[in-house]
């Protein structure tokens, strides 16, 4: 699932939740509201934290100026979720503030959605764009782990839907987890070639010296037997001498 792709799901959660509360009475919509809050406080997240800032970083002239209109719209999206927020019922100001709040993220929306995706598609590769969905949905986790009331708070995805997304996951996990372990086990084999190659080098080097050292003690024991041998010669060589020179003297 790339970038694109989940955006357009969370735009699909919120405008369900949205048509709940078109068709609901006033008093189930409090409830309502919270859900929406957790969706939009989330998915104003990651696109603040992930999307936005890629496509003003890389984007062109055009993508940038629709990128910035997108933070305004968010700036005062949350407002208005924020006073809500701190209301502890509905109400008539209620009710009225949700009714902008909802005609201001349909607007923001339909500008994302036939305006700044194209521009995004055109301008991204979809190796980008998948990566993007990648780093947006750890993001979310991220977030959402961080704060207990929005977990608690996020609306039910639809089960084709959900199961779409957590297919396309896995698949994504899979690939990255076996191209980790492809790098992983090169350096390895690399490391244990390596490894072999030096203690090989190790070892011809110590038999090379162990070779060494031995011719090195035998020559010097033979250099010691002939010094020996040598130094016993003069040594008879004197005996007989004397023997002969006592008996001529006789």
């Amino acid at each position: 699932m790339n970038a694109i792709d989940l955006l357009k799901e969370d735009h699909k959660v919120v405008s369900n939740l949205f048509d709940q509360v078109r068709s609901t009475p006033d008093s189930k919509h409090f409830a309502l509201f919270k859900k929406i809050k957790a969706e939009l406080d989330t998915h104003a997240h990651i696109e603040e934290t992930v999307f936005y800032p890629r496509l003003k970083k890389d984007g062109k002239q055009d993508l940038v100026d629709i990128t910035l209109e997108g933070i305004e719209e968010h700036r005062q999206v949350k407002l208005f979720l924020t006073e809500m927020g701190r209301m502890r019922r509905g109400g008539d100001e209620f009710e009225a503030k949700l009714k902008v709040v909802m005609e201001d993220v349909e607007h923001h929306v339909e500008e994302e959605e036939n305006e700044m995706f194209p521009l995004v598609e055109d301008q991204f590769s979809d190796a980008v764009l998948k990566r993007l969905g990648i780093s947006l949905l750890n993001r979310k986790q991220k977030f959402v782990q961080a704060n207990p009331d929005v977990a608690k708070n996020l609306a039910n995805r639809p089960r084709m839907m959900k199961t779409g997304m957590l297919t396309s996951i896995y698949e994504t996990a899979v690939t990255a987890v076996e191209g980790m372990l492809g790098m992983a086990n090169g350096k390895n084999k690399g490391t244990a070639s390596k490894t072999s190659s030096s203690a090989a080098g190790k070892g011809k080097a110590k038999a090379a010296k162990s070779s060494s050292n031995g011719s090195a003690s035998a020559k010097k024991g033979a250099s010691s037997r002939t010094a020996n041998k040598n130094s016993k010669a003069p040594a008879a060589k004197g005996h007989s001498a004397g023997g002969r020179g006592r008996s001529a003297s006789k």
